[in-house]
C-alpha cells in the first residue's frame, strides 16, 4: 500500500485515482489474495455461508462471513473485525479467510464483519469516513448476539477480535456497546471463554452484550 500524508479527505480520494496509488492497492491486493492461504489452512471440517444485515444508523447492508466447525454444537463465538485500519481490504480476502477457519478450528464458530471502509471499499461498496465503519462493527455484533440461536452460538460466550500490533485498545463507544480491539492471541481468550464465560479477572474486561478477554501487552 502507498502510505502517503493528506491534509483533506478529498485530497486522499484524489490520491487513490492516480496509477501510483493504484499500483500500490494492486500490489496489495495480490498479497492478500495469495493461493498459499487456502493450501496452508484448509477448509475440511468446516462450514462457511455468507450472512447479511442491516446496518444503523445508516441503513446500509453489510455482509458477515460466517465460519464454524460442520457440526451440530452450541459454540462459543468469535466476533472478528479484520485489518486495514478500517480503510482497506475485506474480511473476503484469503488471508482473513485463512485466519477465520485457523480460529474455527478451535472449536468455535468466527462471525467475521465486513464493515465499510474509509479508503477502499470492502465487499460494502460504499466508502465512508468514521463513524461508519465502526457503526457496522457495532451493528454486526448486535446482530450476531440477537440471532445467537439461528447460528448456533452461545450468546454468553461471544469475544471480540480484531489484528492489531500492540496489544489490546478501547476504539470506541456505540450505543452502550463497547468495541476492544485485540491481538492475534486468542487461544488463551477462547478457551477461557469456552470454560469459564462468566469469570472476569484482571486481564478481562465486561462490556453489556459480550465478555472480552484481552490479552495484556508485555511491557
Amino acid at each position: 500500500m502507498v502510505m502517503t500524508e493528506h491534509t483533506t479527505r478529498e485530497e486522499m480520494l484524489a490520491f487513490e485515482e492516480t496509477e501510483e496509488a493504484k499500483m500500490g492497492k494492486a500490489i496489495m491486493e495480490q498479497i492478500n489474495n495469495a493461493p498459499h492461504y487456502k493450501e496452508v489452512v484448509p477448509s475440511d471440517g468446516l462450514s462457511a455461508v455468507t450472512k447479511e444485515f442491516i446496518s444503523d444508523p445508516d441503513g446500509n447492508t453489510i455482509k458477515i462471513q460466517y465460519i464454524r466447525p460442520d457440526n451440530n454444537e452450541t459454540l462459543p463465538c468469535v466476533y472478528y473485525i479484520h485489518g486495514g485500519g478500517m480503510e482497506i481490504s475485506s474480511c473476503f480476502d484469503e488471508m482473513y479467510q485463512a485466519w477465520g477457519r485457523c480460529i474455527a478450528r478451535q472449536g468455535v464458530a468466527v462471525a467475521m464483519v465486513d464493515f465499510r471502509n474509509a479508503r477502499w471499499p470492502s465487499s460494502a461498496e460504499e466508502i465512508a469516513p468514521y463513524p461508519a465503519g465502526l457503526n457496522d462493527c457495532v451493528s454486526g455484533i448486535k446482530w450476531v448476539h440477537s440471532n445467537s440461536s439461528e447460528l448456533n452460538i452461545d450468546p454468553n460466550k461471544i469475544i471480540i477480535a480484531k489484528p492489531i500490533t500492540k496489544g489490546g485498545v478501547i476504539i470506541g463507544r456505540t450505543d452502550n456497546i463497547l468495541i476492544v480491539f485485540l491481538n492475534l492471541k486468542l487461544v488463551l481468550a477462547i478457551k477461557r471463554a469456552k470454560a469459564k464465560p462468566k469469570t472476569v479477572d484482571e486481564n478481562a474486561v465486561s462490556v453489556p452484550i459480550v465478555t472480552v478477554f484481552q490479552k495484556t501487552p508485555q511491557a
